[in-house]
């Protein structure tokens, strides 16, 4: 009768543990997939270039905004008040 307790009580630990971890994990691959690489560059004219400025304000907007699932029309108003914000 212990070790069957045991036994569900380890089974418990285990399930709840890799619940945790594939919620971290789902948070971990959205943050990866919503930034962008910004290319290292060797001079201020490469700073301003469309690869490198484009990632760079891109990864200046909030988590929120960089969001894949976002729709369309959401993340127009979010942006627009971001903007506002930021002004």
């Amino acid at each position: 009768m212990g070790r069957h307790n045991l036994l569900h009580a380890g089974i418990r630990q285990h399930k709840a543990s890799v619940s945790c971890l594939s919620v971290c994990l789902s948070h971990l691959i959205t943050d990866l997939v919503s930034t962008c690489v910004v290319p290292p560059t060797l001079s201020s004219y490469g700073d301003r270039t469309f690869a490198a400025a484009g990632p760079r304000l891109w990864n200046s907007l909030p988590v929120q905004l960089r969001n894949p699932d976002i729709t369309y029309g959401l993340f127009r108003r979010q942006l627009k008040g971001h903007l506002f914000r930021e002004a």
